[in-house]
This record gives C-alpha cells, sequence and structure tokens, in this order.
C-alpha cells in the first residue's frame, strides 16, 4: 500500500467520524485516548502503590489496566466508524442524486426515472410536453400516472399542482397516480391528497424516498463515486482555508495591522480590561511582522514573470 493509498483512507475515515455526535477528528480522538489512558495509569499507579506499597508491581497492573482502556476504547470506535460510514454514505449518495438531478435537462431528467422504474420492474411510457414531464408505468393490470417535479430543496410542492395532477389522472382513466419531487411537499398539499384518498390513490416522493427506490436500482452511486466525491469536497475545504489563511497574511495588509495594534494598545491602556487589548495588539504586531516579511522576500526574491494562475474549482458544484 502506497503513501497516497494510506492518506486517502485517512481522510475518509477522519471525515466520516467527524460526522458522529461530538463531531471530532481521527487525531483528536487519538489524543482524548491517549490522554486517558495517562490518567488512569497514574490514578491506578498511586492508589496500588498505597495499597500494596510495591512500586514495580503497582506500575505492571496499571500499565496493562491503562492499555486494556485504551484498546476498549480503540473498538468502541471502529464500531463508531462503521456506523458513522453508514450514516455519511448515505448522506452523500443523496447528494450526489440531487445535485446529478437539479442539473440535468427536462428530458435527461424524465429518462433517470424511466430507468428507475424500469429497474423496479415496470413498463414505461414516456409523455414530454408542455414544460412538464410526466410518465406513465405499468405492472400487471395497473396504470399508474407519474408527475415529475424539478424543484430545489426550498421550494415546497403546493396544492394547486396536486389538484392539477389529479383531474389529469381523472380525465386519462389511470388507477393511481404519484408525483415525485427532489424537494419537499406542503402541509397543504399533504393534507389535499388524505383528502382526495377516497376518489383517487395518490402517493407523494420526496429526495428521501427517491433515495429509498434508487437503492434497490443500478443507479445509485457507486461507493468509489462516493468516495472520490467526499475526497473532493475535502479538497476544496482545504484550498478555501489556504485562501484564507493566505489572505490574513497578505503582503498588502502590515500596514493595516500595525496601525489597528497602535490604536487598540493605547485604546487599552484606559479601560480595566487592557491586558485584554494587549494580547490582541500583540497578535496584530504578529500577523503585521508576518505580512512585511513576506512582502520583502518576494521583493527581493519573487518571481516577476510568474504569470497568473486562474482556478476553474468555481465550476465544481459543492
Amino acid at each position: 500500500m502506497d503513501i497516497k493509498t494510506i492518506i486517502k483512507k485517512y481522510k475518509l475515515k477522519s471525515f466520516y467520524i467527524s460526522k458522529t455526535r461530538n463531531k471530532k477528528t481521527l487525531f483528536a480522538r487519538e489524543m482524548d485516548r491517549i490522554f486517558l489512558s495517562i490518567l488512569i495509569f497514574v490514578i491506578l499507579n498511586l492508589l496500588f502503590i498505597f495499597r500494596w506499597d510495591n512500586l514495580y508491581f503497582s506500575i505492571i497492573l496499571s500499565l496493562i489496566f491503562s492499555i486494556l482502556i485504551y484498546f476498549i476504547l480503540r473498538i468502541k470506535e471502529k464500531k463508531d466508524m462503521k456506523k458513522a460510514k453508514e450514516i455519511t454514505t448515505e448522506k452523500i449518495a443523496e447528494e450526489i442524486i440531487y445535485n446529478d438531478l437539479l442539473n440535468r435537462s427536462m428530458e435527461k431528467f424524465q429518462e433517470f426515472f424511466i430507468s428507475l422504474f424500469e429497474g423496479l420492474g415496470f413498463d414505461t411510457k414516456e409523455d414530454y410536453k408542455n414544460d412538464e414531464i410526466y410518465i406513465e408505468i405499468y405492472k400487471s393490470d395497473i396504470k399508474i400516472g407519474v408527475s415529475l417535479l424539478q424543484y430545489s430543496m426550498d421550494y415546497s410542492v403546493n396544492e394547486s399542482i396536486i389538484r392539477n395532477f389529479f383531474i389529469k389522472l381523472k380525465k386519462n382513466n389511470i388507477n393511481k397516480g404519484i408525483i415525485i419531487s427532489t424537494s419537499n411537499f406542503s402541509t397543504e398539499s399533504i393534507d389535499l391528497v388524505n383528502r382526495l384518498e377516497k376518489y383517487k390513490k395518490i402517493d407523494l416522493i420526496n429526495m428521501k424516498d427517491i433515495m429509498c427506490l434508487t437503492k434497490k436500482t443500478k443507479l445509485f452511486p457507486k461507493e468509489k463515486e462516493i468516495e472520490n466525491y467526499i475526497l473532493n469536497k475535502i479538497n476544496i475545504k482545504t484550498k478555501t482555508i489556504k485562501k484564507e489563511v493566505k489572505s490574513i497574511i497578505s503582503t498588502d495588509n502590515w500596514s493595516k495591522y500595525l496601525i489597528t495594534g497602535i490604536a487598540i494598545l493605547i485604546f487599552g491602556q484606559f479601560t480595566v480590561l487592557h491586558i485584554y487589548y494587549s494580547i490582541i495588539s500583540i497578535i496584530l504586531f504578529s500577523l503585521a511582522s508576518v505580512s512585511l516579511i513576506k512582502k520583502i522576500i518576494y521583493y527581493f526574491y519573487g518571481n516577476k514573470n510568474e504569470q497568473t494562475k486562474y482556478s476553474y474549482d468555481f465550476i465544481y458544484k459543492d
């Protein structure tokens, strides 16, 4: 196993485990285990020395217990990791499918659900006209009309859409209806569906339900695709942090930090919080020093002929 694969696996594990309840990274968890094991070793060692007055025996026994606690915590982390991976994979897969569906044309959006229902064992018939995405699916003697809504998550399907779809089902003498939306349904629309149930059965399918159906077909993202998506998110986040750090110690900011630091230092002498203001001033002076040193280095050693580098990361949707 090469170093790149090891780093990749570590990044993925750290990402999965950071999505648990306490949101700690692998490194933070390792530090917690080591600290707790050392603390237990010291406490037990003191207790055993006091009890048996035997230094070597106390050290050995305390070491055994502390190592045991360490490995118990490691086993617990493995279980947490497995659970975190399942939950995170589910969320990332939903994010991938959601982004994919929103970025499709209306025809491609319809094709996705045709493939979905065919994968579930239905026969399909497409009907695309007047900016409406609609398909009909068949199984045995059952004919089902399916309305497809390509909406973002911040939009809720309202009752007028439900009402128009109900009229269409009745007009075409269709047994049952399904409304699939990449967003959610309003409370009013759900209430209307419940009231219409005695006339015509209509099922409402949101993004969570799409995920459940997709799992049963080949359309669900593969593990490799999910891992690459996660690594891309991590890389984008890392680049953003680097960019922010670079802007903080920008060569153009040294005078601002210096002037602000002096002003805060002077103002702080007239308040009861002068120690706090002095600390802030020291931080600003440090930033000013780093920025100024960076400016001097760039002035004497910087490549003036370096061409401007352009970033195309903006084309990737996070």
